[in-house]
This record gives C-alpha cells, sequence and structure tokens, in this order.
C-alpha cells in the first residue's frame, strides 16, 4: 500500500516554530497557531534535509509499506530495512564545535534508539548533558550545539532502501571530517525565537538576506563568485546578528560569528595575522558565512584617530579573495555595523550589497513581545500593546 503524505516543508505560523509545540499532533483545531491540517504529515527538520538533499524541493513523500502477510488486524506491516552491520560516520566541519574531537558518548547515545540510515545522510546528534564537549569547546562559546555528522559508509545485507542501525547490533566508527550542508534546527537549550527561522518583527530582513546570498550558495559557475558580500547596518539591538542566523539556518550553512573587537590586536601586524586565521578557519567548515560583527572597529589606529592602512589593505584583499571557484562549497562574508558612516570608503566598496535594518515599528515590537512573552504566564494587568508603545521612545534613544 502507497500512501501519499504532505511534506510541510513552512511554517503554518509565521512567529511560531512548527517543531516547537509539543502538543501539536494532538490539535484538532486548525485555526490554532501551529496547528496541522487533517491529511498532513510533520517530519523532522533532519528527516526533510535529507529527503531532499538540502534543496527543500519535494512537495510530497511517498511511504511504502509492505507486508509478507495480513497482521491480525488485517493491515498491512511494515518490514524495517536490513539491519547495518557496520556504519562509519565523519564528522561535519563546523565552527560551532571541535573538528577534531571524538564523540564517542554522544553518538553512542544517539543510536541506542535504532536509527534509519543511509549513506551520505547528516545526522544530528544533541550534545546536551554531554561532559565530552566541554573538554572540547571550539573557538566560538556555543551553548550545547548540535553536532553533525555525515555517514560515508554502511555494511550489511545489499539494500536500496537504506539500513537501521543502533548500538545492539551496528560496529560504529566516527572517521574523520568533511565538509557539508546542514539541516536547520530550533534552539533545544534556549528560547525559540532566537534561532526561529522566521524570528518576530525581522523575517522581511531575513527574506532579504537570503534572496542575495541563495544564488551564491547554490552557485555551480564563477560568474557569480564575486558578489557573496552583505553589508548589514542598523541600530544597535535592531536585531542584526538574529537576522542573519535566521538566514545562515534557512540556507543550510554554518555561521561563524567573529567580533571585530576580538581582531583588533596590539601592532597591524597581529591584526592582520588575525584577521589570516579567522578567515582561513571559516574557510575550512564551508559552506560556511563568516560574520564579522561592529565592522566599523576594525582598521583603526591604536588610539582610535585614523586608519590603519595596512590592516584595511589586509581585510579588503581577503573579501576580494572570498570569490570561490567552479562547484566548489560557498563561503560568504556578512558585516555588520551600527555606525556605517565610520567605515571608510575602501572597505565599504568591497561589499556589493548593502541592506538596511531599521527600528521595529510598533506592530513588530508587538509581535516580538508576544512571542518571547508566550511560554511565561503573565499577569492579567500587563499590556502587550501599551509595552510596545512604550518601547518606540528606547528605540530612539538607541538609534
Amino acid at each position: 500500500m502507497i500512501v501519499a503524505a504532505e511534506l510541510w516543508l513552512g511554517h503554518p505560523h509565521k512567529y511560531n516554530h512548527l517543531l516547537s509545540s509539543p502538543c501539536l499532533a494532538s490539535r484538532d483545531d486548525t485555526s490554532y497557531p501551529g496547528s496541522v491540517a487533517a491529511g498532513t504529515a510533520v517530519i523532522s527538520a533532519n528527516l526533510t534535509f535529507n529527503l531532499t538533499a538540502g534543496t527543500s524541493s519535494v512537495s510530497e513523500v511517498l511511504i511504502e509499506r509492505f507486508s509478507t502477510e495480513p497482521t491480525q488486524e488485517g493491515r498491512s506491516a511494515l518490514v524495517e530495512p536490513p539491519v547495518a552491520t557496520l556504519l562509519h560516520v565523519a564528522a561535519v566541519k563546523s565552527p560551532a564545535y571541535s573538528n577534531e574531537a571524538t564523540y564517542q558518548q554522544a553518538l553512542c547515545q544517539h543510536f541506542q534508539t535504532p536509527r534509519a540510515v543511509q549513506v551520505g545522510d547528516v545526522l544530528c546528534v544533541s550534545c546536551l548533558s554531554h561532559s565530552e564537549f566541554q573538554s572540547n569547546k571550539s573557538q566560538i562559546p556555543v551553548r550545547c550545539p548540535d553536532l553533525y555528522f555525515k555517514v560515508e559508509k554502511i555494511e550489511g545485507e545489499p539494500s536500496s532502501e537504506g539500513y537501521v542501525a543502533s548500538t545492539s547490533h551496528t560496529t560504529l566508527y566516527q572517521v574523520g571530517s568533511v565538509c557539508s550542508f546542514v539541516p536547520s534546527f530550533p534552539s533545544r537549550d534556549g528560547h525559540v525565537f532566537w534561532s526561529s527561522l522566521y524570528p518576530a518583527g525581522l523575517s522581511h530582513t531575513v527574506d532579504e538576506i537570503c534572496r542575495i546570498l541563495l544564488p551564491h550558495v547554490h552557485n555551480t559557475s564563477d560568474v557569480l563568485g564575486v558578489g557573496g558580500r552583505v553589508l548589514l547596518t542598523g541600530p544597535k539591538g535592531s536585531g542584526k546578528t538574529t537576522v542573519v542566523r535566521a538566514a545562515c539556518s534557512r540556507l543550510n550553512v554554518h555561521l561563524y560569528q567573529v567580533e571585530c573587537a576580538r581582531l583588533c590586536r596590539d601592532s597591524s601586524a597581529s591584526s592582520v595575522s588575525r584577521l589570516r586565521s579567522v578567515f582561513s578557519y571559516a574557510q575550512d567548515c564551508r559552506p560556511c558565512v563568516l560574520l564579522l560583527c561592529h565592522l566599523d572597529l576594525l582598521g583603526k589606529d591604536r588610539d582610535g584617530s585614523g586608519e590603519d592602512t595596512r590592516v584595511l589593505s589586509a581585510l579588503c584583499d581577503l573579501l576580494h579573495g572570498t570569490s570561490h571557484t567552479i562547484r566548489e562549497l560557498p563561503f560568504l562574508v556578512v558585516a555588520t555595523t551600527s555606525r556605517s558612516q565610520e567605515v571608510p570608503l575602501d572597505l565599504q566598496s568591497c561589499f556589493l550589497h548593502e541592506v538596511s535594518l531599521n527600528p521595529p515599528t510598533e506592530e513588530q515590537r508587538l509581535s516580538i513581545l508576544t512571542v518571547l512573552t508566550a511560554p511565561l504566564p503573565l499577569s492579567r494587568d500587563v499590556d502587550l500593546g501599551h509595552l510596545a508603545r512604550r518601547t518606540a521612545v528606547r528605540m530612539a534613544q538607541s538609534a
């Protein structure tokens, strides 16, 4: 029996993550935000990614159920794929965790539950409560990131439909590291707003960033190789980092966030060396977006009164060298600043695209407050609309 199930590729409510509601499957009222209509199947982001090879280009999934004999209820039974006797997985290179470490404990716990796997699948393994991650921290302080692994080799009975792997029947090896696109996930250790694909009040800017970067992410020629650089401007606290994080999740690429203040050293030579190291590390984690926060802090003298031409020249050379060759995984650069007038013109010219993030309107502030306070028990006298109106003064002062 073949059953066609709709694959939910979008979000039923722009400001609610589809996978964030624990009662999603039990709701019959389709008017409720995050509810799913009858006949719609909701599958995980990881499975969506593996089914569509990261392109999200299908709208249906065919589910085959096989049975050699009917069950007592007269329905067909699902025959499991053959068991994998040997499984090789490689760590996907990411700036969120150490690419040289081994994560045997996390992998062992992940496969205590039997998992369906195929060669080329990307596995997402949570590192929550794993002590081995604490001793293998990366260059970026990310709280409990998801670990990604790519299935490189499977041994077992010949099968064209994949295998089932588990700690009980499968010998598992972690071998080396690879570069790969990765699926997006809601936050496991924080509020879903900060990892949402459609953050409240910021969706339009995320759409604009994705529109600019998407041709470079899936570029298979060298025609667009020089345009993957965006300068994002906006007032302090307006959500620039959240926008870039959401865009990276939509595009299934890694994010390497660097504070430009940390790149400023005692001497020009040290600053240039640090810059080159950062760019080299980000390129090693392709497909990757390098996020340079507070770009206006780079390229200044130690006293801040003038420009450090050596640092600026090196940064411009690095930015112009980000173009990738044919069929190479993309390396893109996004820089943010709240003081665009202090960014040197030569440096601004290196970014072919500039996107402005305006302070949120009252309606957008209300949607942000609504999402952030959704899991909190609010008193009846709390008026979010009133708070949204009052915060306009705060936004004007910060701008």
